[in-house]
């Protein structure tokens, strides 16, 4: 990265840096509520009250319905780890990766169809960007020139559900990545079924992902009502304990499904994530963000 890119990164997080306050949040004596975020997102209070999720302020965070918290919480605040982000639209704004690289220091591959290379190069200098058709890429070349880890930490996978390019992708990614032994952490992955459900994309992907050893922890994620994603789990990375947990403290939290009868869906900013120490009765630490829009 050039000198003059360095300096404009740094100058656009440093007057992202909010003043230092911590608070406690809701959602029960073991969780961490999301529903505060809402307030931070709209708000033009200033100074505005920040907070902080292990350790890193929450206007860092930009992922549109929590992903990047789901990440975060997934791999307990973990610092350098990797990512790969397929359908990565803009290198800041609602990006479920930027926190990941430039709070926690992981890296990553970011895949989006869109000319944005001048952004991604400017804004996201830590991580490697293709742009070009994710469903037709060579995962595994791609992956092993980055020299990427067997097990990466979060997986995003977010295209066009009209076309079916969400689908394709993913069996692909069985194919040519699953199959050769990668692994995921935790994974987003957006069917959009509150919209089209002409491929059976949540259908199939549920399956694939089952045979594939991983755990639908939360299902039909809906961002102001209409469900739009599942979020996965793999057990052998994250532990059957953390994930039992989060399925079990968001099923009251579960509402009548949008579209399919006789199915629940939860609103994004309704979810907890349980604390470390799951059978404590204290708050998890180190959780304080502000998210400006």
């Amino acid at each position: 990265m050039g000198t003059l890119q360095a300096v404009l990164v740094v100058l656009f997080l440093h007057f992202w840096q909010p003043a230092a306050q911590s608070c406690s949040l809701g959602g029960g004596k073991d969780s961490c509520d999301m529903d505060w975020l809402l307030g931070f997102r709209s708000s033009n209070a200033t100074p505005p009250e920040m907070h902080t999720y292990f350790g890193i302020p929450l206007n860092m965070f930009r992922g549109q319905a929590g992903q990047d918290l789901f990440a975060v919480w997934a791999s307990q605040g973990k610092r350098n780890g990797y990512f790969l982000e397929l359908g990565a639209a803009s290198p800041i704004h609602f990006s479920n990766s930027f926190v990941l690289e430039h709070g926690f220091s992981w890296r990553g591959l970011m895949v989006e169809l869109g000319e944005r290379a001048g952004e991604y190069a400017m804004a996201r200098p830590g991580s490697h960007y293709v742009i070009g058709d994710g469903t037709q890429l060579n995962y595994p070349a791609i992956l092993h020139s980055l020299s990427a880890p067997n097990d990466i930490d979060y997986l995003q996978l977010d295209f066009d559900e009209a076309t079916g390019a969400t689908l394709q992708a993913l069996l692909l990614l069985e194919r040519d990545v699953f199959s050769r032994g990668y692994r995921f952490a935790s994974v987003t992955f957006e069917h959009d079924v509150y919209n089209t459900d002409v491929h059976h994309t949540r259908l199939h992907a549920r399956t694939i992902f089952e045979r594939n050893g991983y755990v639908l922890a939360v299902s039909d994620v809906a961002l102001e009502g209409e469900p739009f994603e599942d979020w996965y789990l793999h057990p052998s990375l994250v532990g059957r304990e953390m994930i039992d947990a989060i399925i079990q403290q968001n099923v009251p939290r579960r509402v009548p499904h949008a579209k399919i009868p006789n199915d629940t869906m939860i609103e994004w900013n309704r979810i907890v994530f349980p604390s470390k120490n799951f059978n404590s009765q204290s708050k998890p630490a180190g959780v304080t963000s502000h998210v400006p829009s």
